[in-house]
């Protein structure tokens, strides 16, 4: 007779993330946790924030292609804008506006 062993992942054998040496939440950690909870209520005060600007980030590129996407992640990370958000800022001014 064979003995199988079959992992079951459950959330809440997790262990549940906890706060750096500094007191903060790490991004994925947070997020990690919103998306175990079923209420945003019950997360962190330190992570809404966190999980807030996902959420917004997430509407805000609804209709968006993959690329357009992953354009603004990498600048993003570089710290610099978007060739969109750039375009915007140039062309949206009062001037152009009053035409």
């Amino acid at each position: 007779m064979v003995a199988s062993i079959v992992f079951i992942s459950c959330p809440f054998l997790l262990p549940s993330p906890s706060p750096t040496e500094d007191g903060k939440y790490t991004k994925t950690d947070c997020l990690r946790l919103a998306k175990t909870l079923t209420d945003l209520s019950q997360v962190p005060a330190p992570c809404k924030e966190v999980v807030q600007n996902e959420q917004a980030m997430r509407k805000a590129f609804e209709g968006a292609t993959v690329t357009d996407r992953a354009r603004h992640a990498i600048a993003a990370r570089k710290g610099t804008i978007s060739h969109h958000q750039l375009q915007r800022r140039l062309t949206s001014t009062s001037e152009t506006m009053a035409r």
